[in-house]
């Protein structure tokens, strides 16, 4: 939660990863392993795990710890909330990369809903390439002046007065849509 680690000091804010790995080091097991990644990311490597239940259950013990407040140096609490996007090997990669990067397009599903665990599933690789096609086709038609700028005037129906307009941002795309 940006809002509330914007409110840290400093000294928390640098020590909250290494925090936030040890918390879920005392969920696992001893051959079980915590990476931190990206930021606000935490990498989990269950490597006894056999199947896709195991792995949901795993996933379900993990946000119920986040469910209590996080206990900073400081003395100060800071509440989270867990989302974990779940990858197997070799049902979903063909390598620990190609693993971590499906696990990561599962978390980023959850990004605007309130569901905190996802399975990886091929479309989401479909929807994310489509995704990066389509902000690079965007990027392209801001740098060549390929969107049109329309005034909207509203109107009073009773008075016939314009009382405000909306700017409208049109882009036709290279495909006609």
């Amino acid at each position: 939660d940006r809002e509330a680690c914007s409110a840290l000091t400093a000294s928390d804010l640098q020590r909250l990863p290494s925090l936030l790995a040890d918390h879920l080091a005392r969920l696992l097991h001893a051959d079980d392993s915590v990476f931190i990644g990206r930021e606000g990311e935490w990498l989990v490597v269950l490597p006894e795990v056999l199947g896709m239940a195991q792995a949901g259950l795993a996933a379900a013990r993990i946000g119920r710890a986040f469910a209590e407040p996080v206990r900073l140096f400081g003395g100060r609490s800071l509440a989270l909330q867990a989302t974990v996007g779940a990858a197997m090997l070799p049902e979903h990669g063909e390598d620990a990369e190609s693993a971590l990067q499906a696990a990561r397009l599962a978390r980023w599903s959850l990004v605007g809903s309130d569901q905190a665990f996802a399975w990886y599933v091929r479309s989401m690789s479909r929807d994310w390439l489509h995704r990066i096609a389509l902000a690079e086709e965007l990027q392209t038609a801001l740098n060549g002046d390929a969107l049109q700028l329309f005034l909207q005037p509203q109107v009073d129906l009773v008075s016939l007065q314009c009382t405000g307009a909306e700017l409208l941002l049109r882009w036709q795309r290279r495909d006609g849509s």
